[in-house]
């Protein structure tokens, strides 16, 4: 219990939502393997979830700056993958609606690239302080890039929004069922992911940045129950 009460049961919360991901993603390995795109897509989602949601634990739980400051950054880098793999996952769930072309995907990795790698330069995050309780941080943005950065993520996730939707109007029955499912639990995980994670931090509040991977996990379990466990896939 001294354990629990030193690590903070928020804390505690998060490793368990994060170390579900990683559990989803073994279980997506062994059990369907990577031939079929979509579920390769998938297991690469719950991994960069994973990521995200462990690199803000241990940002918070580490006492030394220089550790705790590298993976906040990294849980900059595991939420572009997320956009990223949530985009080619879309193209693929539950069938495949399109070709994708090398300019597309040019579009969307070249940025993922530049951007992922100025996450840890100066670039990004100017100051990072680990206050007083050592269980809380602050970090302080160049806003100008922030700003880039936020805008390259939210424009590659409604971009991943407004293709699932004209999917889903494409769509009828079982299909439709099931990118409906998808459709609610990655506009609630959205809607609250971006205000606990991007918006607040925008204006210095991280109390509640723990809050974003637990919000994202619906759509995961979502996922992965209509693969594993809906009769009607």
């Amino acid at each position: 219990m001294d354990f629990l009460k030193q690590i903070g049961f928020n804390n505690i919360l998060l490793l368990i939502v994060s170390l579900l991901n990683f559990v989803m993603m073994l279980i997506i390995i062994i059990k369907k393997g990577w031939k079929n795109k979509m579920y390769l897509y998938f297991s690469l989602l719950t991994f960069a979830n994973f990521l995200w949601g462990l690199s803000i634990f241990l940002a918070l739980v580490i006492f030394q700056v220089d550790i705790a400051e590298f993976w906040y950054r990294t849980c900059y880098l595991a939420a572009l993958i997320i956009a990223v793999a949530l985009v080619y996952f879309i193209v693929h769930f539950p069938y495949k609606s399109k070709k994708i072309s090398i300019t597309y995907n040019i579009f969307i990795i070249a940025p993922l690239v530049i951007i992922g790698f100025l996450v840890y330069t100066n670039f990004h995050i100017t100051d990072f302080i680990k206050l007083d309780n050592e269980q809380d941080f602050m970090a302080h943005y160049f806003k100008p890039f922030y700003l880039v950065y936020s805008g390259y993520f939210l424009l590659i996730v409604v971009s991943a929004i407004h293709s699932l939707y004209r999917k889903f109007l494409s769509s009828e029955g079982v299909i439709r069922y099931q990118i409906l499912i998808l459709f609610i639990t990655l506009l609630a995980g959205l809607i609250f992911g971006a205000y606990f994670d991007l918006f607040l931090i925008y204006f210095q509040d991280f109390t509640y940045v723990w809050l974003g991977p637990i919000f994202t996990l619906p759509m995961n379990l979502a996922v992965f129950y209509l693969i594993f466990f809906d009769k009607k896939q």
